[in-house]
């Protein structure tokens, strides 16, 4: 007994050292930091109305890809900014989802940016990733509330990759083992048919399993192959789909929900115009507060999207790309102010079209390895804006304090 247990010390030595060697390697390489988006555990909590928040007086949190390194948390109103001191009327709101939220430390995120142009106001910045239309409608009504003073703008970011679709999961994604994971997918494209996800009970493993992702670059590595290897298989099975003309539509995955023609797919068209009435909601909701209403138009970027749209299109799959302009000639019918910032993007980097496939934001205004938008693509939103709110005559009859009057 002794002497196979010494065999198996003996073995298992020499294994050590191997992955204690692999482990020094790697941490040379560019694995450090993880390279995917891994939001931090236990920073989420379930929440009753709209599924689920950044945790309230959350502590700070490291939020770390290849990309970017920052420390992430949540205030006492669950929102990634500065403590809340002696807030009065007249601030400015501002909700979205992950580009709100902001992949940059909270100096350079864009609401950060637009604050320091406007030193006399404060803003709220209360993005929160994952967030459909109607969850952040639902938060600023919440907050709103909470704070018990009016806002003088709410200024809020409309996502048309992905905010039909979050409202119509809604909620799409939920708290599950102190995790935020997903909650609804959509089963069939062909019938809108929904399938709710279990919970899983594997606490434990999963908590393992997070903080492997954060500490272990061998564990990075190993992720890293299994991802790459998925990505074939997928792409072998969505190859073969596509020979076999056999469930198209499904093998895209739900990302390009707002882009199917309602003429073609008859359940579509009631999602529009429950979807529609929530961007309404938001104008009472401001009219209520006596505020002004800002909604920032947030579209696909060709760097990631043109290639897939493509080749729907060429494969006659029951799309459109007319279907943003439901939602601008929504905008001009409630004559709700809105600033398309996808087209400034677009014009500063000399796109000229959705299909373009040059890539000349990655690495510019968003990320190399996520459509977020980087330092500089945070500086560029923020500027933007504020030459939108301090154009006053498009919102209110004077200006906001700080603003420089630009006819």
């Amino acid at each position: 007994m002794i002497n196979k247990l010494l065999k198996f010390i003996y073995f298992l030595i020499p294994c050590i050292c191997v992955l204690i060697g692999l482990e020094i390697i790697l941490r040379f390489t560019n694995l450090s930091p993880y390279q995917v988006p891994v939001y931090p555990y236990d920073y989420f909590e379930k929440n009753d109305i709209y599924g689920y928040d950044i945790k309230k007086d959350q502590k700070r949190k490291k939020f770390s890809s290849n990309e970017y390194s920052f420390d992430v948390w949540g205030n006492e109103i669950g929102c990634f900014d500065y403590p809340i001191n002696n807030l009065k009327d007249g601030y400015i709101l501002l909700v979205g989802a992950s580009v709100t939220w902001g992949f940059v430390p909270l100096k350079y995120n864009y609401g950060t940016v637009l604050e320091n142009k406007l030193n006399n106001t404060r803003i709220l910045k209360c993005g929160v990733p994952g967030f459909s239309l109607k969850q952040k409608f639902l938060k600023t009504t919440n907050i709103i509330k909470k704070l018990e003073k009016k806002p003088e703008l709410i200024i809020f970011v409309y996502s048309f990759p992905t905010d039909l679709r979050g409202d119509y999961l809604f909620p799409q994604y939920k708290v599950e083992n102190n995790i935020l994971t997903t909650n609804k997918v959509i089963s069939s494209f062909e019938t809108g048919e929904i399938q709710l996800r279990k919970d899983s009970k594997k606490t434990l493993s999963k908590k393992i399993k997070y903080l492997l992702s954060q500490k272990s670059y061998l564990f990075r590595f190993s992720h890293l192959m299994q991802k790459n290897l998925r990505k074939k298989l997928k792409k072998k099975e969505k190859n073969e789909s596509n020979e076999n003309n056999k469930n198209l539509l499904d093998s895209f995955g739900p990302g390009y929900l707002s882009y199917f023609d309602e003429n073609k797919m008859i359940w579509v068209k009631n999602i529009w115009k429950e979807h529609l009435q929530t961007l309404k909601d938001f104008k009472e909701l401001a009219e209520k507060n006596d505020a002004g209403l800002l909604a920032i138009y947030w579209d696909d970027l060709p760097d990631y999207s043109a290639s897939t749209l493509e080749s729907l299109i060429n494969n006659d799959f029951p799309i459109t790309l007319d279907n943003n302009k439901k939602v601008f000639n929504f905008f001009e019918e409630e004559n709700i102010n809105y600033l398309n910032i996808t087209e400034k993007m677009f014009e500063h980097v000399g796109y000229t079209s959705i299909l373009d496939k040059r890539k000349l934001l990655k690495g510019n205004l968003i990320y190399k390895k996520n459509n977020h938008p980087s330092i500089e693509g945070n500086n560029f939103m923020g500027n933007s804006i504020y030459f939108k709110i301090c154009d006053y005559t498009k919102l209110k009859p004077k200006p906001l304090e700080g603003c420089m009057l630009l006819k």
